[in-house]
């Protein structure tokens, strides 16, 4: 709007008139009051009475995004916290229109551990409905590297916090500048009670601009979620970022200015117009904190009344914006479907950047529910076990805090990850000490001199183990209660590693160990340059790759050229050196062909091992790798003194399979991705992110790449690459050191589905775990020591989660369909137990009869369902 257009003469016109009414000579004098008075009937007047504004409405709410974590550490973040709360809590108090939104239950725990008394002034605008604590999670968590589980305690957490705090019941995920969103969260979202979604950081999308800013969200399983991207923008900008480089007309801000700029631009941004009238404003200063000034709710309450040729602001909450936009289009014809994940074409290092951070959070988040299982064999099995509640409680909170969108995708500085190393130790310390009690109340139970051999996953499955043993022979024999009989093979140090079969779902096996006397027959053929089991046989090339695969079950060759190449790459991004990875990267490629050393170190009945070091630059590799006898996986364990700057580093597996889609694991599911540049859209996901695996099949025949703490995949014209390392040097340069991880590449029969590789995923990431026995001898048994009270053996139908409930009512069991079909899954229910479905949040759901006996459930495509298991007494 300039002077030229008729709504902009009319401003002039009638700004001229009432600057001509103020009589200037006096100021403070009764006549100059009396003159701005008559300036105000003025544009009253001319300006307001007659209705001239635009046919819309940015409802318009106080906001300011602190970042938990960023240019800045936690203490700061706490100081942060207490000057914006000051800021809304006095603004509050002044204007009466004025309502304030902030999200993250940390904060405001930071604000009740400092400031108490502020704390309850909050809480009482709170109830007054001023003060909006709306969000859903308890903090605005990453939700790309997140795990499913970990994502459910988010919002478990998060709203539990609101609801014991406050009285209030959360329904809105706040999510304003998170690097992309998972296909999975629609459901999660649904099941925890939450009914919105709000962002705006999809508008960063470097290429393609998503096409809708008002759409129904549908994850892959099904569920809708009506989403809104708040599309806050100054009018004629074409630039929001920070650093000013990149340039585009469709960045939107989670930090608008409640002044006509960003109200016009915002409108003339928004997508939807033919569908609705009104979008969301957060307007406040933010990312470091700061909020609402005096001067946006002045200019607010100006345009409040109405200016031409502006939309009108109306003082909202988001949930009420929410509730009047469902009203509106939920039932139009016109409101789009978004289907799938939400991928940010932008922060595409940010899988990647501070390795040892992430190696912490997945390791954390698998010895979180290693714990729980445990803690809840416990409970019901060991008279007088208990755990401290409060301890507990506040070591899940920190782990959930370092989730935070600038935390665990690596973009902080420096001091942040000290701080977190830190955090995580006191995490690992209260997560051991919990599982370590609980297991030994559970050997209690077992003989002495018995090993117990632990399956956490309420599935049965194969796994690798690894268990002390005081001996020095070659070889043991496991031989279980059951019949079945296993080899263990020496690894040193008084630890053996064995491979067990069949293990029942959520059990405790036992076995008695003894030595083997004789030889046991060699499953190898090795001649220094191939190494062959009874599955595959593979061949070294002399720079230590891996020239050829084969597989003797299929008879072909899986690999179409050198596989286990570590290829480095210049890695100069044009801005955000931590964040980014720009796709001119790939023009200059080096390998670490440097070997400096090659020998077998490890063959016996469970194993053979390879060893390789090389020199890179300045960093040191070295890799065991594992070959298995009974098994077409081979583990690539390793360890790099990673010294370089600007360098990216990927383990690249050429296979000889032709597929235009790639399977990914994203939390309770998988989805398909591109493995050509067809259209811009395909070409700007040349990388993308997993959990712990990827998969590239025909179908009939494919290979996996497994990880257990990696998350950046490239999946492009038949070649398999995980990124493995980063260097950047701005914000920080923590991924300079010593990094300790492992893959696996698994050819396999079939698609992921046939072999299986969920499965295998799940042994890489939580193995199998045992004890020894240190209670009374008892008679052989068939049946485990120890079993869920409900399990779940259906292909497909994944039960990873069992716990204690949070409300101390028996245990809480969380399953999910990860095939993406829809199928009956047989529950099995132990005597004596009673199983109810409930929600995320641990609520039983409506019209819902417990089961005390087996039972068929039935799961469509990747849903995931919730069980309470309480103890009653058995029917006679």
């Amino acid at each position: 709007m300039g002077r030229e257009s008729d709504a902009g003469l009319k401003i002039v016109d009638a700004l001229t008139a009432a600057v001509n009414a103020i009589d200037m000579r006096q100021p403070g004098s009764r006549q100059f009051f009396a003159s701005a008075e008559c300036a105000e009937k003025i544009l009253q007047e001319m300006l307001y009475a007659d209705g001239e504004s635009l046919n819309a409405i940015a409802a318009s709410i106080g906001h300011t995004h602190i970042d938990v974590a960023w240019m800045w550490q936690f203490s700061h973040t706490r100081m942060k916290t207490q000057r914006s709360f000051d800021t809304a809590l006095k603004l509050l108090e002044e204007y009466p229109e004025y309502v304030f939104m902030s999200s993250q239950p940390q904060l405001y725990e930071y604000l009740k551990e400092a400031q108490p008394e502020q704390f309850e002034k909050v809480r009482a605008y709170v109830k007054a409905g001023r003060w909006e604590p709306e969000g859903g999670m308890w903090v605005e968590a990453d939700c790309n590297l997140t795990s499913g589980e970990s994502l459910i305690r988010q919002f478990l957490e998060g709203k539990r916090y609101f609801r014991e705090e406050f009285g209030s019941d959360n329904k809105v995920l706040w999510l304003p500048d998170v690097f992309g969103y998972s296909a999975a969260l629609p459901q999660i979202c649904k099941k925890c009670g939450i009914d919105y979604f709000m962002t705006t950081k999809i508008s960063w999308n470097e290429v393609d601009k998503i096409p809708f800013d008002t759409f129904l969200w549908k994850g892959i399983d099904g569920t809708e979620i009506l989403t809104h991207f708040a599309p806050a923008k100054q009018f004629d900008a074409v630039n929001y970022n920070p650093f000013g480089f990149a340039r585009s007309p469709h960045i939107t801000t989670y930090n608008g200015v409640l002044e006509p700029d960003y109200v016009m631009g915002g409108w003339k941004r928004y997508s939807q117009k033919a569908l609705n009238t009104e979008f969301l404003l957060p307007y406040g200063y933010g990312d470091g904190g700061g909020g609402t000034t005096r001067e946006m709710i002045e200019k607010g309450r100006r345009m409040e009344r109405g200016i031409p040729g502006c939309p009108k602001v109306k003082f909202s909450t988001v949930l009420q914006f929410f509730k009047e936009l469902e009203d509106q289009v939920i039932n139009e014809k016109k409101l789009p479907v978004w289907n799938g994940e939400l991928y940010l074409e932008f922060h595409r290092g940010t899988y990647t950047t501070a390795g040892i951070i992430k190696r912490l959070n997945r390791k954390a988040e698998n010895l979180l529910q290693c714990a729980e299982f445990l803690m809840s064999a416990a409970e019901y099995s060991q008279k007088g076990y208990c755990w401290d509640k409060q301890e507990w409680r506040k070591a899940i909170r920190a782990f959930l805090t370092n989730q935070f969108h600038d935390i665990l995708p690596g973009s902080s500085i420096t001091a942040v990850y000290d701080d977190v190393k830190g955090i995580y130790r006191e995490i690992f310390q209260v997560f051991r000490k919990n599982a370590e009690d609980a297991l030994e109340g559970l050997m209690q139970e077992v003989p002495e001199g018995k090993l117990a051999v632990i399956n956490t996953l309420g599935f049965s499955r194969n796994g690798k183990l690894e268990f002390s043993c005081q001996s020095k022979a070659p070889v043991l024999r496991l031989n279980g209660e059951d019949g079945t009989s296993f080899y263990a093979q020496n690894a040193g140090q008084n630890s053996y590693v064995t491979s067990i079969r069949n293990v029942p779902a959520g059990s405790i096996s036992l076995f008695d160990v003894q030595e083997v006397q004789n030889e046991t027959e060699n499953p190898w053929k090795w001649d220094g340059e191939t190494i062959e089991n009874a599955y595959i046989r593979v061949k070294f090339a002399n720079d230590g790759t891996l020239e050829s695969i084969f597989d003797k079950e299929e008879q072909r060759e899986v690999l179409s050229a050198p596989a286990n190449v570590l290829e480095t790459y210049e890695d100069r991004p044009y801005q955000y050196d931590a964040w980014e990875l720009s796709p001119y990267y790939r023009e200059k490629m080096y390998c670490c062909s440097d070997l400096t050393s090659s020998e077998l170190v490890e063959m016996g009945p469970v194993r053979a091992c390879v060893r390789q070091k090389r020199k890179y630059l300045s960093s040191e590799i070295c890799q065991d790798i594992y070959f298995y006898s009974d098994s077409k996986r081979i583990d690539f364990h390793t360890i790099i003194e990673w010294r370089e700057s600007h360098i990216l580093l990927k383990a690249a597996f050429p296979a000889d399979v032709l597929a235009d889609q790639a399977t990914y694991e994203i939390q309770f599911g998988t989805v398909q991705r591109p493995t050509h540049t067809n259209t811009s859209w395909d070409a700007e996901k040349f990388e993308t992110c997993a959990q712990r695996f990827a998969d590239l099949s025909e179908p009939d025949y494919g290979a996996a790449l497994l990880n257990d703490c990696k998350y950046g995949y490239d999946i492009h014209d038949g070649v398999i690459r995980l990124t493995l390392l980063r260097s950047p040097s701005f914000p920080n340069d923590i991924d300079k050191g010593i990094h300790e991880f492992t893959y696996s590449f698994m050819p396999h029969k079939g698609d992921y589905r046939r072999a299986e590789i969920q499965k295998e995923a799940y042994d890489l990431n939580r193995p199998l775990i045992s004890a020894w026995g240190s209670g009374k001898e008892a008679k052989k048994a068939k049946k485990p020591a120890y079993q869920a009270p409900m399990v779940c053996d259906c292909p497909g139908v994944f039960m990873e989660t069992l716990k204690p409930a949070e409300d101390g009512d028996g245990l809480i069991a969380r399953c999910y369909e990860g095939f993406g079909c829809r199928q009956h899954a047989d529950m099995r229910v132990i005597p004596g137990w009673c199983v109810t479905e409930c929600n995320m949040l641990e609520e039983e759901l409506e019209g819902e009869k417990g089961k005390r006996k087996n039972f068929s459930c039935m799961f469509r495509p990747f849903e995931i369902k919730t069980f309470r298991i309480t103890p009653v007494e058995e029917e006679k």
